[in-house]
């Protein structure tokens, strides 16, 4: 079974998940995240720490002018978000962050669907050639009636227990 959640920004899941945080449960088992962009600020942070940290060098340098005139350097390996919730929030329009199972988190261009070749077979209005009509109509009393005492088997692992 695979799940593909399409979300505006995360308080989406978080407001629909909040008992005992199952939101992270349902994002921790997706093998794949795709961030194409927002506005909220919630979901900056939560893509930045997602990005995780990288390893800077930082210089200082320092000199004196006095009678000496001695001067220092020195350098420090500090720690940085990757992207911060600014960046994030920041990225420009036609990029996207892309993360895959087992891969480091990448920055990447968006797709633009409409340079794709098949996309001339789609279809933005019913008076289009290729509109597809989608019709849902209700049983009828024989398929009812064939219908009538089946149950769906419960596939749960606590029911292969029993």
């Amino acid at each position: 079974m695979s799940l593909v959640p399409i979300l505006q920004n995360i308080a989406q899941l978080q407001g629909l998940y909040k008992e005992k945080e199952a939101w992270k449960t349902i994002l921790g088992n997706c093998d794949s995240l795709v961030y194409l962009g927002g506005n909220d600020e919630d979901t900056f942070k939560f893509m930045s720490g997602l990005l995780g940290k990288q390893t800077i060098d930082v210089r200082n340098t320092s000199r004196s002018f006095g009678q000496t005139g001695s001067g220092s350097l020195s350098h420090q390996k500090i720690a940085r978000d990757l992207m911060t919730p600014d960046e994030v929030g920041n990225m420009k329009r036609h990029e996207c962050l892309v993360r895959i199972a087992n891969m480091p988190v990448f920055k990447s261009k968006k797709y633009n669907s409409i340079k794709h070749p098949n996309w001339k077979y789609l279809a933005n209005k019913e008076t289009d050639e290729r509109w597809w009509n989608y019709q849902i109509n209700p049983l009828n009393q024989r398929q009812e009636n064939r219908l009538e005492g089946l149950r769906i088997r419960d596939l749960t692992f606590e029911s292969s227990l029993k």
